[in-house]
């Protein structure tokens, strides 16, 4: 684990309570959504816009849907001390 963990009752206070702290925690974690949550969830596709970031579902979500906050290991990241990625050892970092 990276940085300090969440609380252990993290997910059974308030739900903007658990947002605030969870915005404080430092380090590299996740909040997980169940995925059916992103079902019907399109990004908006303004005129003459070309590129709209995933920040914006990802606020959506949070908005509509409560997040759970985790301290267990539910993705790891592999780093090639050769310098190429592990899915493709052609493209450098």
């Amino acid at each position: 684990m990276i940085g300090p963990p969440y609380p252990e009752n993290i997910n059974a206070l308030d739900v903007d309570e658990a947002k605030n702290i969870a915005a404080t925690i430092t380090g590299d974690k996740v909040g997980i959504i169940k995925r059916d949550k992103l079902a019907g969830l399109r990004y908006p596709e303004p005129a003459y816009v070309n590129f709209v970031t995933e920040s914006h579902l990802w606020h959506k979500l949070n908005n509509l849907y409560r997040t759970f906050y985790t301290n267990e290991t539910v993705l790891i990241y592999y780093f090639n001390p050769e310098g190429g990625c592990l899915s493709n050892p052609k493209k450098t970092f």
